[in-house]
């Protein structure tokens, strides 16, 4: 009489898992880098519109609007703020705080304020009288890993983004 084989010994099954976990582990790697990714380009994504924000409101005031209530006697100006800070000396800007007062849905409030929480912006202007022009620029900055906590060491990345707005001469 024979014996007939009917299944996987221990060994063979453990040696058989440890082949598949080995062989699957590169897979989940890639998969989190990729994830990692698309969240890195998603928040590049979101400070770039909120640069170009910035900068329309800027850019379509009157050249002479800029210079009288923004530059008021300075050649340059620096403005810093939080995204979310109602709080601005230039009271034209796009805030997000107040479009998120403006949404009906109060999850979609807890949403936009989770989402911008960490982003930081620079406005300079620097007028150039000889040429009747103000440089623009728009800095946003954003932390590329968020934590619950804050440390001094935190990366943060950040967009800029530069134009001119020119004025009419008056020769």
């Amino acid at each position: 009489m024979r014996y007939r084989r009917q299944a996987f010994s221990m060994i063979e099954l453990m040696v058989g898992i440890c082949i598949f976990a080995l062989a699957i582990l590169p897979l989940v790697w890639m998969s989190s880098k990729q994830t990692t990714g698309a969240y890195h380009v998603g928040k590049h994504m979101m400070a770039g519109q909120i640069a170009a924000s910035y900068m329309d409101n800027i850019l379509n005031r009157d050249y002479d609007a800029i210079v009288k209530d923004i530059l008021k006697n300075k050649s340059s100006v620096e403005i810093k703020g939080d995204v979310l800070d109602p709080s601005t000396d230039i009271k034209d800007f796009m805030n997000l705080e107040d479009m998120a007062k403006n949404l009906q849905n109060d999850k979609a409030n807890e949403n936009i304020k989770a989402s911008f929480k960490n982003f930081k912006y620079i406005i300079q202007l620097n007028e150039n009288t000889n040429e009747k022009a103000i440089r623009v620029s728009v800095e946003v900055s954003y932390l590329v890993v968020e934590t619950n906590r804050r440390k001094a060491g935190d990366k943060t990345a950040s967009l800029i983004i530069h134009a001119i707005k020119y004025g009419e001469k008056n020769d």
